[in-house]
């Protein structure tokens, strides 16, 4: 193992224990053990009634809130590289670009918005639409008045600051005042911050998903934890390329 992945799985230990708790820390270090065979998540349901009044969250720093275009594509693909250790980041700009990925969502209709401090990028937030697939066999499906919020992201240094909870907000904002009536998103429930952040928005927790995605199959093993799955397991047919490239990555 090369130091610098010595180095960020050092910090990635130390920041979960400092965000998350000892026990999370435990249950990502199994779910490190297993990731050579599959992928091991919980996750919660969520949703928000957009019918209802939303409150207002204020960061607590000076937040630039926007929403971003594809001009922002390479901005943007600098804020998600930070995300990942040197060994994922080197095979993920192997098995397909970061830019590609953001340019074919905003070109399939998703809303990306962003949080700025000056005119550094330190946040985003994506909005879908109608189809999104977030388990390799699994999409959710969305009526015309309903979008799922997904893939959030703060830079370490500049969390703590409620500014996923202010950028989050003027995202509901966008899509009541767009005439949607309900929004979904999911969390791994190995994420106390975020599922307090969720909370404090005033989103539902309605379900909880326990799964096993292997790596040498295109078959997902999920067990109902609690109350309704809909939209989230509506179940895709894969293509054979699909298929390859999960197992490749």
């Amino acid at each position: 193992m090369e130091r610098s992945q010595i180095r960020w799985y050092f910090r990635w230990g130390v920041d979960t224990i400092r965000y998350e708790g000892l026990h999370i820390l435990l249950w990502r270090t199994l779910k490190l053990g297993l990731s050579p065979l599959g992928e091991l998540g919980i996750v919660s349901f969520c949703r928000k009634d957009l019918t209802q009044p939303l409150g207002e969250t204020q960061a607590k720093v000076d937040l630039i809130v926007s929403q971003a275009t594809e001009a922002d594509t390479d901005q943007l693909a600098t804020l998600a590289a930070k995300r990942y250790s040197p060994k994922q980041k080197r095979e993920l700009f192997k098995t397909w670009s970061i830019q590609e990925t953001i340019r074919d969502r905003f070109q399939k209709g998703a809303k990306c918005f962003v949080g700025k401090i000056g005119a550094e990028m330190v946040h985003h937030n994506w909005i879908f639409f109608h189809r999104k697939e977030w388990l390799p066999e699994y999409s959710i499906h969305l009526s015309d008045r309903e979008a799922l919020c997904d893939d959030a992201f703060t830079v370490e240094e500049w969390r703590g600051k409620a500014i996923h909870g202010a950028v989050h907000n003027q995202m509901l904002l966008f899509l009541q005042q767009s005439g949607f009536r309900t929004a979904y998103t999911y969390v791994y429930t190995d994420y106390n911050s975020s599922q307090k952040a969720l909370r404090r928005l005033g989103w539902d927790f309605y379900g909880t998903l326990l799964y096993f995605s292997p790596h040498q199959s295109d078959k997902v093993l999920r067990w109902q934890v609690r109350g309704p799955l809909d939209p989230f397991v509506a179940k895709e047919t894969r293509k054979p390329e699909q298929l390859a490239r999960h197992k490749d990555g």
